[in-house]
């Protein structure tokens, strides 16, 4: 490109995509009899079992010293998380 030539640059870019969202989510669940008419069912669930990272997309403003990159975690996304119960059913 010659000396002094401005630089143009297209609207947008085909093909430019966010990073892939990667989720497992898994529950275990077991039924115990007590009695005949009374049981209890223990639950254990774990969202995010393998504790992965889910990116936002990256920045696309062409003068921002990060353009293309991607250094936060999507929003309203946690770690792994893991609950239990216990439920006495008669």
């Amino acid at each position: 490109m010659p000396s002094f030539t401005r630089r143009t640059n297209p609207w947008y870019y085909d093909g430019l995509v966010g990073p892939n969202f990667r989720n497992m989510d898994f529950s275990l669940a077991k039924r115990i009899a007590v009695t005949e008419r009374v049981g209890v069912q223990l639950r254990l669930e774990a969202f995010n079992a393998l504790n992965g990272m889910n990116w936002v997309n990256p920045n696309l403003t062409e003068t921002a010293s990060d353009f293309g990159k991607t250094n936060a975690q999507l929003g309203g996304y946690f770690g792994r998380q893991i609950q239990y119960s216990v439920r006495l059913q008669f």
